[in-house]
């Protein structure tokens, strides 16, 4: 069966290649190597490119180096988007638009699979897709592992011996379970909880950063608030904290909290100054 996939992979990338040269969007995950190697058994040139988020998993531009990727780094850093824009959440997704999906090249090809997510298995129907930027930017997307799923990955990884990102593997064995993507995001599961116990460091960042926000905006509690509210209760502004919290029982002091969770010493940030509504 996996041999099957592969030379539809193949197939697909050779037609594709004879239209225009291949730009691969890689983000440094199994799926993109997996992409890029199927290239190479295309005999297809492919110039790989990686946006920069400034908050890849340690590892992720030392393996972009190593597999000779273009490594494209935005205007903005993400820790200066959260001092011009706050904190990004499920609704907020400003760090994806001004870090992740720029626009790269007129043809695309991106490893993309419908198995990795409900949403993606509903947005993509094809193995080929257009997307729009602006009325004068667009990209042909090119899907070739679409119907792809977890054990075809292994399979290929195993038959080509391929060398994932260092953190898919754990005592020399590949965890395909495993998925890479920028620490702390909001659009997981556990709204970037486990990043935030591993890489601790990236919480006391996040807080110096949106303290200059709320210097300058109107907030609702305070830095450590928001903070605590944003990935701990929800990802929007409703009423669950202040019924919980403001109601029958007292406030946490939410520094305290987010040090007790994360095991991390946070600094002392002032309130924010009070700002009248024009």
């Amino acid at each position: 069966m996996i041999e099957k996939k592969i030379n539809q992979a193949i197939r697909l990338l050779q037609a594709y290649n004879r239209w225009k040269p291949l730009t691969l969007a890689y983000s440094g995950g199994k799926d993109s190597d997996t992409v890029l190697h199927l290239c190479k058994l295309a005999h297809v040139p492919v110039t790989a490119v990686h946006n920069c988020t400034t908050i890849d998993p340690p590892g992720t531009l030392r393996h972009c180096e190593q597999n000779k990727v273009i490594i494209q780094r935005p205007k903005y850093t993400f820790f200066q988007l959260v001092e011009k824009k706050g904190l990004p959440s499920l609704r907020r997704r400003f760090c994806c638009e001004y870090l992740k999906e720029q626009y790269i090249a007129d043809l695309l090809i991106l490893g993309v699979r419908k198995d990795e997510s409900k949403k993606r298995d509903q947005r993509y129907t094809e193995p080929a897709a257009c997307r729009i930027y602006t009325k004068s930017k667009s990209t042909e997307q090119v899907l070739p592992i679409l119907y792809w799923d977890i054990e075809d990955i292994k399979q290929f990884h195993d038959m080509e011996n391929l060398h994932f990102h260092e953190l898919y593997y754990e005592n020399g064995n590949l965890i395909t379970t495993r998925r890479l993507g920028c620490i702390g995001c909001p659009l997981r599961g556990d709204r970037g909880k486990k990043d935030f116990i591993k890489y601790p460091k990236f919480l006391r960042r996040l807080a110096i950063a949106y303290s200059h926000y709320v210097s300058t905006h109107k907030c609702m509690e305070g830095v450590y608030e928001d903070i605590l509210w944003n990935i701990m209760y929800s990802n929007h502004k409703d009423n669950n904290y202040q019924q919980t919290f403001h109601g029958l029982f007292a406030p946490p002091n939410a520094k305290e909290m987010l040090e007790s969770i994360f095991n991390i010493e946070l600094p002392d940030i002032e309130l924010p100054r009070k700002i009248a509504v024009q």
